[in-house]
């Protein structure tokens, strides 16, 4: 097995270090307008920064976790 050459890695979880908004909340866009049809609005994702994914989808889209 090869060895990394990075004595230590960082995880950036909860957007502390790199302001991760704009991927998250886009990406929520994308894969929401796929499987119902329609585009939520920027603004009314923004409830899904910072929880675990299950809890930010079933509030709003429960059909999404049925896929």
């Amino acid at each position: 097995m090869k060895h990394m050459k990075y004595k230590h890695i960082v995880f950036d979880i909860d957007g502390t270090l790199i302001d991760t908004e704009y991927a998250v909340i886009n990406s929520l866009i994308k894969t929401i307008t796929e499987i119902t049809g329609r585009a939520p609005q920027y603004e009314s994702l923004k409830f899904a920064l910072g929880i675990t994914g299950r809890n930010a989808w079933l509030p709003k889209y429960p059909q999404v976790l049925k896929k």
